[in-house]
């Protein structure tokens, strides 16, 4: 503070004021040593770079007076209460306060540039509207909130209006990122390539690496980022190795253009839109298909099993052992039974003939489901099918004639999919 002071008394003692002071030098160098004792860290330098200020320009011939051109600016740093109380210590009672308030005639009135009436301003941009005062460099409420938000991310001080980014050059930009020479020296585009991974701009004559696309987003891609188009991004990253064939043929109804393609049974892009929709719900819907099959040949598996026992048990004749009178059934011999089929019956039988000739008719259709569940390929009478092709869902084959199918022998549909079923016939 002392080379401050010997500053202000040599500024002072050199001034050629214009008019008489409204204060002496002696009595402003001391109030500005009681304003330093009272205020707080920040009006101190706001006081120190007043008088550093002062003391440039009577160098230069700027200002007539340091000591007028003091009190008449520090009001406004420190503040109308702060000011009056000093001003008191320094003056008799009864003489006006120095500065611009003894001009406005009285002792109540308070200086146009004080704190109470002097608008806030952000110290970057000069802003009025503040959307939140925050600290800056400068010290607490010194920033707009726009401003704050900078200064946090490294930027030192306001923007400059001849910005530009410093790889494309572009002037304007709704956002400025960080970039290899420091904070908001990146436009929007290059700071997003640049967090990628981009270590320059964007070619003009750019094309994708793995197919003729030269316009839409630009993704990272083997040879590094911004070398593939959205698509194919896509599929680099989802583990592709190579841009898909020009030529297109559906694998299953051969359609030459689609939106999209999708992967099939054999490959990667070979089915189309529709074709590749049913195959990507393939397998939920075979689940439910194998499970009602098999549902459906347990239940047909029960009711010839059930009535098989019940044809046994009409067929049989009732014998009676003699030594304890206990009454059995027996099957008559085939050649009793087709004489006793073929002999009229009792008019007593009518109704049980019926249900005979009901029951032959069950074991019929019995053999036939039995005939109807063999394998199609070998049929084998121990060979029955056990396995359900996909997608097609046919049932034909029993395991061994399966694994040596390649396609479906009812369809000729590739086979993608062989799953086993319990045949319980």
């Amino acid at each position: 503070m002392s080379d401050q002071l010997d500053k202000l008394c040599a500024a002072i003692a050199q001034a050629e004021a214009r008019a008489p002071p409204p204060m002496a030098a002696n009595d402003a160098i001391r109030l500005y040593v009681d304003l330093c004792q009272v205020v707080d860290p920040i009006k101190r330098n706001g006081l120190r770079t007043l008088l550093q200020e002062l003391t440039a320009k009577k160098t230069a011939r700027e200002i007539p007076s340091v000591t007028q051109a003091f009190l008449e600016r520090a009001p406004a740093l420190v503040g109308a209460v702060l000011w009056r109380q000093c001003c008191e210590k320094q003056r008799p009672r009864g003489d006006p306060v120095p500065g611009p308030a003894a001009a406005g005639g009285g002792e109540d009135a308070s200086p146009p540039g004080s704190s109470s009436d002097a608008p806030w301003r952000c110290n970057w941009c000069q802003s009025l509207k503040a959307d939140g005062r925050c600290r800056g460099p400068g010290g607490p409420s010194t920033l707009c909130g726009t401003c704050y938000r900078r200064h946090r991310n490294g930027e030192t001080g306001p923007r400059s209006a001849d910005w530009s980014c410093d790889r494309c050059g572009v002037q304007e930009t709704p956002r400025r990122f960080k970039g290899p020479k420091g904070p908001a020296t990146l436009c929007e585009p290059c700071g997003l390539r640049y967090v990628k991974g981009a270590t320059g701009p964007p070619a003009e004559d750019w094309r994708c690496d793995w197919c003729p696309e030269t316009t839409g987003r630009r993704c990272t891609g083997p040879k590094g980022p911004g070398t593939l188009c959205k698509t194919c991004g896509g599929r680099f990253r989802n583990g592709k190795t190579g841009p898909l064939s020009a030529t297109f043929e559906c694998r299953w109804c051969g359609a030459t253009s689609t939106r999209r393609r999708y992967d099939g049974p054999t490959g990667e892009g070979e089915l189309c839109v529709s074709c590749g929709t049913y195959y990507a719900n393939a397998s939920d819907k075979i689940k439910a298909r194998l499970g009602h099959v098999e549902k459906e040949l347990v239940n047909r598996a029960s009711e010839v099993e059930r009535l098989t026992s019940e044809l046994d048990r009409l067929t049989s004749v009732p014998v009676i052992d003699a030594e304890t009178g206990a009454e059995t059934r027996e099957r008559p011999p085939k050649r009793a039974r087709e004489d006793a089929d073929a002999a009229p019956p009792p008019s007593g039988l009518q109704r049980e003939k019926a249900q005979r000739d009901a029951f032959r008719q069950v074991k019929l259709e019995k053999e036939a489901l039995e005939d109807r569940l063999l394998c199609t390929i070998c049929m084998e009478a121990d060979a029955p099918r056990t396995v359900l092709f996909g997608p097609c869902n046919h049932f034909l084959a029993c395991a061994s004639c399966a694994d040596a199918l390649q396609e479906c022998p009812n369809c000729r549909v590739p086979i993608a999919a062989r799953t086993s079923i319990a045949n319980t016939s």
